[in-house]
């Protein structure tokens, strides 16, 4: 929402596809439904899942468009081949990648782009040809040993043969409008034509010696390359009519644009330029010996690949001008044999079988560099949505996996005079719903950068130097800890307003950890926690027990488990504790764990806390608190980074210049070189990741180390001008990494903007439509397109995009899409537009919209609120506004909730009473009954509440031990489906009556279990 309360808009020009997201900017709680165009919880979840709960708030809602830059490029992986590749194609959606090998091979090799592991899938004799239908996830293969096509099922790497109407199947291609496959078999001069659905075959008569296959799915039309005729049939895809259009030579080699209905074809030493709607031609000069083309939609450039001459083969890149037919030439290397655009980036990949390399080329620039990959590059394949080019090596049967944007610092602006802080390292923080980085500097002040213009906007004074900052998207606030001579205080910042308010916090210097979905901030001091309640700003000071000699460190919190996690370092290194805060009820355990416990994090998804100790990390259990030490494999263990995706762990080893990368499910380690050792003694001081893109950032003084985490590669980019700890934060949804290093004390920090992916540049109109408060999100996908009739489809996933995209239901203009399974916290959700064109043509790299993304916090189906023991019986007009059950009397019946009873009786002890412990039998009312749901002697009793309107809601037990002073009973909260447990607590004491609170959301059980005295009883069930 803008300062006034209207809501923000963000416009944005539209080319090719735009999507839009439709949601509430208020508390919207998602439910289970079949309405189209719902965002859900979306049926059973699995063990160890929370119930998706979207909780949008009015600034949660975002939508920023990913952008890219000029950046260095590298080969980041090396796959092996069972032999000579043949063909290579990608399916963005899934990120799988599919290579041809024929030979010795004869199979397909598929590769899972988020981790480089790979399958060897058998197919038929001398595969040749590779194409994808994304929206079947259907593979096809050409097969031209024995006349047959396999088709892959993507999703199982099953296998179903198709034999072709001809021989020599030598190309094919897919129209996912019509899921149709047209097989061009070269030595019986016809096409055999697959239905995608039936695999039912019929045959096409076209030229001599078919060998390419491009396809027009806007138009339906699909364009068949014959070189023994020296023309090119085309094909109406809508009634097998054909029409021959004649070529300058023999083609063999088609691309189509399908924005401007240009078909491109080299044909003997030329280009031959198609206009889709007359077929008339128009024939473009080349380079020498010219061998393939691409086209880039979206700038509507075209590129060809020319091999040259003996005895050199002086490779060059022809760039013709879609709308002007005029041509410029590029060198590149030796035996130029293919040419891979990646529309999104406009980068331009020519890959130089001679010389054993492939030539980048900057579509915007023309500019070019080299990078070397295996033997014998001969065809590629782009992935637009991971960046990742895919460069089959025939000479080494192997695959080059490079990545298009790799690190490159973009930017630097300056923040602050350059004082120093008095304590901690993190001082940048990130708020991705409102792209906008916080930077708090030792002067008194916080710098605030924006992320859309990379430029910092505001200066923000704060009455002290901080010693951490920290930001709770979900609410827009910025939480700053200071100390100074005015004492130890929290400032809150409005992200809108940019006012602080101050909070003050007890004694000692702060670190920061927020929860999002409780809106409680946590900070850390030397004897205690000071907790901050996001909403009325009160304050609560948790003393912890620290000897002389100790002091609380570092904060870490787990959104599903409402835990908080704090250690207590010694200063000799060898006394050391975890406290674990319950954040509902402020209770704290301890955990004796000896060592330097400088940091700690949470890995929300499995519910395990890591804990570097100077030498090895302990790997604590949240469930049981049980402990595992790990072996060490360092020196100076003290830091640690989670990515909850992948289930890794990376804690840097200071002092020997490596890192222990720990695999999550099993607890082995791998240990790598970590940056330079020379400054080893330097850092890391932090291990930052970024789920997104799977990449790890470890500070040095003076550069920044990036680890790969799929591949496990490293990359080193020096930070300008630094000469102390840097800071480093990461945007998740722009993929930007700022850090802020500090120069001379009188110089400003420097801040380095480094764009880590540089992935969709495609210009979109996007718009956010609020809906009236407090109704369950409709949540819709719209694409829209300039360029094409009809895109196919949406596709989404939450907070990574290196794995597979789920694909959205429904048909254009609306799509919908479910998300289930969600751990609480904030989560970024991504989507995207596709038009199937990379399933035209094996020599035209994938077209996609731009990536849009927005961030929600996701609440626990329950939540433990608190114990009541003031009010007693006299509940009117504090609980039951929205119905109650009262044991023997009169229930109020529920619009949202239905409460249902199993294994239980209702008994009274007083019917009729003045005493305060009883109920009130109806709102208002000066009558009271002493009464309860219970069971026999030591039997649990349960019962079952169904939130049916998607919503929390609150509800209070009020649980009475009227004729005894030893009643104790557990009551677990279960998911009614799954048997998941959400919650389970223990009551005592409760003589004088005591109101148990949770909120609560969907369909749960309620178990009551008597531990001690007469039976377990619940007096009163009231909703608020």
């Amino acid at each position: 929402m803008a300062g006034d309360g209207t809501p923000f808009s963000y416009p944005i020009k539209l080319l090719p596809y735009s999507i839009r997201f439709n949601l509430a900017l208020n508390r919207i709680y998602s439910d289970k439904t079949d309405t189209p165009c719902r965002v859900n919880s979306g049926g059973p979840m699995k063990p160890n899942q929370a119930a998706t709960r979207l909780r949008w708030l009015s600034r949660a809602a975002f939508l920023i468009l990913l952008t890219s830059s000029a950046q260095a490029q590298s080969v980041t992986a090396t796959i092996p081949l069972p032999a000579a590749p043949s063909s290579v194609a990608v399916n963005p959606v899934t990120n799988k990648i599919y290579v041809a090998s024929a030979g010795t091979g004869n199979s397909v090799t598929v590769i899972d782009g988020a981790t480089n592991s790979y399958t060897v899938v058998p197919v038929g004799s001398a595969p040749n040809q590779v194409a994808v239908n994304p929206i079947t996830n259907k593979i096809y293969v050409a097969n031209q040993g024995n006349n047959t096509v396999t088709v892959i099922d993507g999703a199982t790497n099953n296998t179903t043969t198709v034999a072709t109407t001809g021989t020599n199947p030598i190309a094919l291609a897919v129209n996912p409008e019509t899921n149709k496959i047209y097989v061009a078999n070269t030595a019986s001069g016809n096409v055999t034509v697959i239905d995608g659905g039936s695999n039912a075959t019929s045959t096409l008569k076209v030229g001599s010696q078919p060998r390419a296959v491009a396809v027009n799915f806007v138009t339906n039309k699909i364009y068949v390359a014959n070189e023994g005729s020296n023309s090119v049939t085309v094909i109406d895809g809508s009634n097998n009519s054909t029409v021959t259009v004649q070529v300058g030579g023999p083609p063999i080699s088609a691309a189509v644009n399908p924005t401007t209905n240009m078909i491109y074809v080299v044909a003997g030493n030329g280009l031959t330029v198609i206009n889709g709607a007359t077929n008339g031609t128009t024939a473009v000069p080349t380079g020498v010996n010219p061998t393939q083309v691409a086209v880039n939609p979206v700038t509507n450039k075209i590129y060809v690949a020319n091999n040259g001459n003996a005895p050199n083969y002086a490779g060059s890149v022809t760039v013709v001008d879609g709308a002007t037919n005029s041509t410029t030439t590029v060198p590149a290397g030796s035996i130029a044999r293919a040419v891979t655009v990646n529309p999104t980036t406009n980068r331009i990949y020519i890959e130089n079988e001679g010389s054993n390399n492939i030539t980048v080329l900057d579509g915007a620039t023309n500019n070019t560099t080299t990078l070397a990959v295996g033997t014998g590059p001969s065809t590629a394949a782009m992935n637009p949505i991971t960046n990742r080019l895919y460069v089959a090596n025939s000479g080494s049967s192997n695959v080059s996996v490079v990545d298009g944007a790799t690190n490159f610092i973009i930017g630097q602006v300056a923040a602050g005079n350059g004082q120093q802080v008095a304590f901690g390292f993190t001082l940048a923080a990130v708020n991705p719903v409102t792209n906008k980085t916080y930077v708090a500097t030792g002067d008194g002040n916080v710098t605030v950068i924006d992320g859309a213009s990379d430029t910092v906007v505001s200066t923000i004074p704060i009455e002290g130097a901080a010693s951490d900052i920290a930001v709770n998207p979900a609410t827009n606030k910025i939480y700053a800890a200071l100390g100074d001579q005015s004492g130890y205080r929290v400032a809150v910042i409005d992200g809108i307003t940019q006012q602080a308010v101050y909070i003050p916090i007890g004694t000692g210097y702060a670190s920061l950890s927020v929860n999002p979905v409780t809106n409680k901030v946590y900070a850390v001091l030397y004897n205690g926690v000071t907790v901050i309640d996001g909403a009325t700003n009160s304050a609560t000071f948790l003393p912890l027990p620290t000897a002389s000699d100790q002091y609380a460190y570092a904060v870490a919190v787990n959104p599903v488990t409402n835990k908080i996690y704090v250690t207590i370092a010694s200063q000799g290194g060898s006394d050391g504790t975890v406290a674990v805060i319950d954040g509902a009820t402020n209770s704290i355990t301890y955990i004796a764990e000896p060592g330097a416990l400088y940091d700690i994090a949470v890995n929300p998804a499995t519910n395990k806390i890591y804990v570097p100790n100077g030498v090895s990390v302990t790997v604590i259990d949240g469930a049981t608190n049980d402990t595992v030490t790990l072996p060490a494999t360092g020196a100076a263990a003290l830091v640690v980074g989670i990515n909850p995706i992948t289930n890794k762990i990376y804690v840097p080893n200071s002092f020997s210049g490596t890192l222990m990368v720990i695999d999550g499910v099993t607890n082995n380690i791998t240990t790598l070189p970590a940056g330079p050792i020379a400054e080893a003694v330097a850092g890391p001081f932090a291990a930052v990741v970024n789920p997104t893109t799977n990449k790890i950032y470890l500070p040095y003084v003076g550069s920044l180390t990036i680890l790969d985490g799929a591949t496990n590669t490293e990359t080193s980019v020096p930070i300008p001008a630094a000469t102390g700890y840097s800071s480093t934060a990461v945007n998740p949804v722009t993929n930007k990494v700022y850090v802020a290093s500090p120069n001379s004390p009188a110089d400003p920090v420097t801040v380095a903007i480094i764009q880590e992916e540089s992935v969709q540049t495609l210009p979109l109109t996007t718009a956010i439509a609020p809906l009236p408060n407090n109704q369950t999100p409709t949540f819709d996908f719209t694409a829209q397109s300039s360029t094409v009739t009809v895109p196919d489809s949406v596709y989404y996933q939450v907070d990574t995009w290196q794995n597979g995209w789920t694909k959205a239901k429904g048909a254009n203009p609306l799509f919908d899409g479910t998300i289930s399974g969600l751990q609480p916290g904030f989560h970024t959700l991504f989507a995207f537009a596709g038009d199937g064109q990379q399933a035209t043509s094996t020599e035209l790299s994938p077209l996609v919209g731009s990536i849009q993304a927005y961030g929600f916090v996701v609440s626990p189906p329950v939540t433990f609120v608190g114990i009541d023991t003031t009010t007693q019986g006299t509940w009117s007009g504090v609980y039951g506004s929205g119905g109650y059950l009262i044991a023997n009397e009169a229930p109020s019946y529920l619009n949202y909730a239905t409460v249902t009873f199993a294994g239980d009786f209702a008994y009274t002890w007083a019917g009729e009473t003045s005493d305060a412990r009883a109920l009130q039998t109806a709102p208002g009312a000066s009558t009271r009954i002493a009464s309860a749901f219970t069971q026999y002697y030591n039997t649990p009793f349960s019962f079952n509440i169904n939130i049916n309107d998607g919503n929390a809601h609150q509800v209070a037990l009020y649980l009475l031990d009227w004729d005894s002073n030893s009643r104790s009973e557990t009551i677990t909260i279960s998911d009614a489906s799954t048997g998941q447990v959400y919650d389970s607590k223990t009551f005592s004491g409760f003589h004088s009556g005591k109101w148990a609170i949770w909120n609560v959301k969907g369909n749960l059980n309620f178990t009551i279990t008597p531990n001690a005295g007469p039976a377990a009883a619940v007096s009163g069930i009231f909703f608020n």
